[in-house]
């Protein structure tokens, strides 16, 4: 038995109060609040624990194919679409999924193209260098003279040389499209000039016409010059009797313009004018307007190309901010 005796005062004697309780009632209260406790315990694991195998179950079966997918593109097996049906969010995850899985095939075969052109590009001079300098060393002159046979060697030389380098920059511009180039004061007519005095030598009889020469905006130099230097090339191989270096400028943009009075663009090529190793209309393909395509979207402008008043002109505008 558990008491407890309390003393209160009164006014005219001494009271005491006495309260007990039995054991057997404490220990029923006991067993009454434990049961209580387990029930509720039982209960609380239900309800925590048949849900989580639920969702365990329901996430299953989707995560196991989205990583059995991950799997095959980490062997860069990316044939196979994956498309999930059913929740809203796992169709989304698998869209995203899907939409990677596309990129990665797009780059893949960019990649195979891009080697495929480039083997194809020094396949030719490699083979007429190899071809020349045997038939030197055997005592056989392709041309007549040595000196003229060398020369042949030399030219198919540079131009691999230009080739690879060509290659080399297009790679090197890939890998900077999360970089933040580094923008100077470019004087358009001090650079267009330089260009003018280099390119002349090789077409003298072409004429060069500059306009806009005061114009100063801001830009990669390097880049802002291997631009012009493509563009004016370009044209050399087309103009007929002429070439037009001009810049224009706006209130936020600057747009450079290489012309030539060469031969239209066909309306069905204007549009791939800009690809990787695409074949020009005299046969001969390159990196050149691809690197010029490049180049503006690394400086965030635009490329345009259009046949206009007897002349093809090829326009590319940029944000002139520092």
């Amino acid at each position: 038995m558990f008491y407890v005796i309390k003393q209160f005062d009164s006014e005219d004697n001494d009271n005491y109060l006495i309260s007990f309780m039995w054991d057997s009632y404490r220990d029923s209260l006991i067993n009454s609040l434990w049961g209580n406790f387990v029930y509720l315990l039982i209960l609380t694991t239900a309800f925590t624990l048949l849900p989580a195998i639920w969702l365990t179950r329901y996430l299953r079966k989707p995560l196991r194919l989205l990583g059995n997918h991950f799997e095959q593109i980490a062997k860069r097996n990316w044939k196979e679409p994956f498309h999930w049906k059913g929740d809203e969010d796992f169709q989304k995850l698998s869209d995203q999924f899907e939409l990677m899985r596309q990129n990665l095939i797009r780059h893949d075969k960019a990649q195979k193209t891009f080697i495929q052109h480039a083997s194809h590009e020094l396949k030719t001079p490699i083979m007429v260098v190899k071809t020349y300098a045997q038939s030197v060393k055997d005592g056989i002159l392709p041309k007549n003279t040595v000196e003229e046979s060398m020369d042949v060697i030399l030219q198919e030389a540079n131009r691999m040389d230009k080739r690879v380098k060509d290659m080399l920059y297009f790679t090197k511009l890939g890998a900077m499209k999360t970089e933040t180039i580094n923008r100077e004061r470019i004087s358009f007519g001090e650079l267009a000039y330089r260009l003018e005095e280099r390119y002349r030598i090789q077409r003298p009889d072409l004429s060069f016409v500059i306009q806009g020469a005061e114009i100063q905006f801001h830009g990669d130099l390097e880049q802002i010059q291997i631009l012009l230097e493509n563009l004016i090339e370009n044209a050399m191989r087309y103009a007929e009797t002429g070439i037009w270096i001009s810049a224009k400028q706006s209130l936020h943009h600057v747009t450079l313009y290489v012309e030539n009075d060469g031969e239209p663009i066909p309306e069905d090529e204007r549009h791939a004018i800009f690809d990787p190793f695409r074949k020009g209309n005299k046969g001969q393909y390159g990196l050149g307007l691809a690197i010029v395509k490049q180049i503006v979207e690394l400086h965030h402008g635009e490329h345009h190309v259009e046949n206009s008043k007897g002349r093809v002109s090829f326009q590319m505008t940029i944000p002139d901010h520092e």
